[in-house]
């Protein structure tokens, strides 16, 4: 993955960071960073790219006022951290203008692998980004269906998302994960370990703080028996699709009610979300298939729908706490 940066209207290139995608076989944790010149003003920065997880933090200033435009050649997921400096700009086809005030943070999904920033000039600027491939980011979304369910959605769907409606405040033990992770004493072959770790640590910080942010209470989404139908038929398509379910905007289009809606009420009458309820199903299916039949476990996943067994196993194990090979012995 490369992301390169460049002054609006200038055709040089400012600065390109080449991540390449590393294999999960390959345990090693590629590094990069130093100082940068650019004339018109300086800056810092360091990298660490390992299997799925790309780590970027620096500083930079700028002498003037500049407008700089970042592309990107694929889609990521971005935990961002604003340390320093307050930066406003706009993603390409996406909506309004978006501004990151000092110490405010996100976890954000933005299709568009292009847009416009806007700096201001003799103003110190830090941040901190991790980013997900989609491949990575889906592991993480089947491990922790209730935290990620309704955000990887919007990511399957390439629709733009946001962990939190507002960008949150930096918490002072998220300061410290970022400081851990950009001054790493560790010997080489143990710092694939600590930054995943650390990553997943700042990550669930960040769904915590989001899942405890006030929100104002929501009323009943299901008033009328009609609206309750319109539920249990998605359940059932669900159940009858498992294999190969369709989106929420698809499923809620197939009920005659709306995405939003349907996710609401889904909830609200099963108490689970849609993404969960369907890994609930294909766990407690795939179970029975291991018990009562001879099937292989990549048989039995390509069943359900998982196009790597890997990730298969994964999501069982964190279901159930063993694996569907050891589930047979028992």
């Amino acid at each position: 993955m490369k992301f390169s940066l460049h002054v609006d209207q200038v055709p040089e290139t400012l600065h390109e960071f080449d991540l390449p995608l590393v294999p999960a076989s390959d345990p090693k944790v590629y590094r990069d960073g130093g100082f940068l010149d650019f004339g018109f003003g300086n800056g810092n920065f360091k990298q660490y790219n390992l299997n799925g997880i790309f780590v970027l933090g620096g500083g930079f200033s700028f002498n003037d006022d500049l407008r700089i435009r970042g592309k990107a050649d694929e889609d990521l997921v971005e935990m961002s951290f604003h340390l320093k400096g307050t930066v406003s700009g706009k993603m390409d086809d996406f909506g309004e203008e978006v501004v990151m005030e000092e110490n405010q943070q996100n976890l954000c999904y933005v299709p568009s692998k292009s847009g416009v920033f806007n700096f201001r000039g003799k103003q110190n600027y830090q941040n901190f980004e991790v980013h997900f491939t989609k491949d990575y980011f889906e592991q993480l979304a089947v491990r922790y269906p209730d935290l990620l369910a309704d955000f990887y959605e919007k990511v399957v769907r390439r629709e733009p998302a946001m962990l939190a409606d507002t960008n949150l405040p930096i918490t002072p033990e998220m300061r410290l994960i970022i400081h851990e992770l950009l001054n790493q004493p560790l010997d080489r072959n143990l710092q694939r370990i600590f930054i995943e770790a650390k990553v997943l640590e700042l990550l669930a910080l960040q769904v915590e703080q989001a899942q405890n942010t006030p929100v104002i209470k929501a009323k009943s989404f299901i008033n009328n028996t009609k609206d309750l139908n319109k539920i249990h038929e998605a359940k059932e398509i669900l159940v009858a699709r498992a294999d190969n379910p369709p989106t929420i905007y698809e499923l809620a289009k197939m009920v005659g009610t709306n995405d939003f809606k349907l996710k609401k009420g889904f909830k609200e009458v099963f108490n689970n979300t849609i993404f969960g309820f369907l890994l609930d199903f294909k766990m407690e299916k795939a179970r029975n298939l291991l018990r009562e039949t001879d099937k292989p476990t990549s048989e039995i996943a390509h069943l359900l729908g998982y196009s790597h067994p890997g990730h298969f196993t994964n999501a069982f194990k964190k279901k159930y706490g063993i694996t569907p090979s050891a589930i047979r012995s028992i």
